[in-house]
């Protein structure tokens, strides 16, 4: 058994969770069996897999196992036919869409939102104390039943958290006290599980039971995606292997950076057998640092190349599509698409994904103030690659890049992409791909230079999808076979 470790699927992924997504089903199709494990508590989870083309049998959730539902099927359940609310002495009353609200001679005892999605359906019920503030609250899981049960102090935070099987059984609670100023967690208890009760003092404990837990009942090769969980892996007890995969840029020349000390030099528990790295460049870099570990480069991600042939529009269209932070410079991207349209007044920016902290009214500022509020546009994450069927240009200026598999995607449509010169990418991309000293000038040069050049343009698009064309599953399967070996 293969498990890949990971935190969540989330409504929002970064390109870790697709890494693993695409790995997942390049494993299946060679063979193997493997699962996806997410450590955070999800009663979407089922929704998220299912937007992912993943099934639930291809993953275990650390909750879903304790509570018994990993392969718990979906049952509807309508507000209305709620077996909790005896509709002889309580009525239902609808305010919206959205809300409805459980009476009681006249009195609001508490509130059903619905499931967000869905049409009637329970999302979670907030039972109100006698001054109406809320008491209690129900968290119903997307497959119909009862999840989760918190309670609150006096002050509103939470008090407790319990997680419930679908029978209904308290099987994991949470207890939230007040140290200092704060409200934490402070105590995990598993309730009954194999005949006893177990208490850990974080959830990282508790991860890390769980997963001893899996490889106690069939040991199995630990693939770890997200640095945050890999003293949990490292601390697994004799699996077959244990696998870091980076996807980022590790170090810079001088040391490692904090995040990946662990999964380059592990700790008392151990090291990694194996650390799988998206460049052979960076593998070189590592090694200075790296004595006791295989470092292994691999390919990041694969996509079959599209079978379009480009032509340069006369309304050039530019485009970046992944997660819209500061280390992605979107800013530049801005300043340089507005040096873009100086010279050609009919282009258009697109950018696509989704954004951190405040970093959303950083680039409506920008784009206001730059007089650009109607040619550039900023499209809502999806998994859809719609975004590249009219693109022109693929444009980057991030801080840095393991690989860059937004870009590696964008060349399979035979999208050409201009970026900055930053550690690792010039094996994605080729010198004239590239923009030195992260120069928002250059950039808007060198995407005129190719956006008014039909041959060029039409030369690099070739080229965009025969380099693409390297980044292929067969290739992405023999190289995981090897580290798997």
């Amino acid at each position: 058994m293969i498990y890949l470790v990971g935190e969540n699927v989330f409504s929002l992924n970064s390109g870790t969770e697709f890494s693993q997504f695409q790995r997942l089903h390049a494993l299946h199709k060679a063979g193997y069996a493997a699962k996806l494990i997410t450590r955070n508590y999800n009663r979407f989870l089922s929704q998220n897999l299912k937007q992912h083309g993943l099934t639930q049998s291809d993953s275990i959730n650390m909750y879903d196992f304790f509570q018994k539902a990993v392969d718990y099927p979906r049952q509807k359940q309508h507000l209305r036919y709620l077996k909790s609310i005896p509709l002889q002495d309580y009525h239902i009353i609808g305010i919206d869409n959205n809300v409805s609200e459980i009476h009681y001679q006249g009195k609001t005892l508490a509130r059903i939102h619905v499931m967000p999605a869905t049409v009637g359906l329970v999302g979670d019920i907030e039972y109100l104390d006698d001054l109406g503030h809320p008491a209690v609250r129900e968290y119903w899981d997307w497959r119909g039943f009862k999840s989760m049960v918190e309670t609150y102090h006096p002050d509103g935070t939470i008090a407790s958290q319990r997680f419930l099987d679908p029978d209904g059984q308290t099987v994991l609670e949470i207890t939230h006290m007040h140290i200092g100023n704060q409200v934490r967690p402070t105590m995990w208890k598993l309730i009954a599980y194999q005949g006893h009760n177990h208490i850990f003092d974080s959830e990282a404990a508790l991860f890390t039971f769980f997963l001893n837990e899996l490889n106690r009942q069939k040991r199995a090769t630990f693939i770890c995606d997200r640095r945050s969980l890999d003293a949990n892996v490292l601390a697994i007890n004799q699996p077959i292997q244990k696998i870091a995969v980076i996807h980022s840029q590790a170090a810079n020349k001088q040391e490692i950076f904090p995040d990946y000390q662990l999964a380059l030099t592990g700790n008392q528990n151990g090291h990694f057998d194996k650390v799988v790295l998206p460049t052979s460049g960076e593998a070189r870099d590592l090694r200075k640092f790296v004595t006791r570990q295989q470092l292994c480069p691999v390919i990041d991600c694969y996509y079959p190349v599209q079978d379009v042939k480009r032509q340069l529009s006369t309304k050039p269209k530019l485009v970046y599509r992944g997660m819209l932070t500061t280390v992605k410079r979107i800013l530049d991207l801005i300043r340089a698409f507005q040096l873009v349209q100086k010279r050609l007044p009919q282009a258009q920016l697109v950018l696509q994904g989704y954004f951190t902290g405040n970093y959303r009214h950083q680039v409506v500022d920008l784009i206001n103030q730059l007089g650009l509020a109607n040619s550039v546009s900023l499209l809502n994450y999806d998994v859809s690659p719609a975004i590249y069927e009219d693109a022109d240009m693929f444009i980057n200026a991030s801080e840095s890049e393991g690989l860059g598999m937004n870009m590696v995607e964008s060349m399979s449509y035979g999208v050409p992409v201009i970026s900055y010169d930053v550690p690792y990418i010039n094996e994605l991309l080729p010198n004239h791909n590239l923009v030195p000293d992260k120069k928002t000038g250059i950039l808007a040069k060198r995407a005129i230079a190719i956006l008014t050049d039909p041959q060029k343009y039409y030369r690099l698009s070739q080229e965009a999808q025969q380099l693409a064309s390297q980044y292929n599953e067969d290739n992405f399967i023999s190289q995981w076979q090897g580290i798997l070996e």
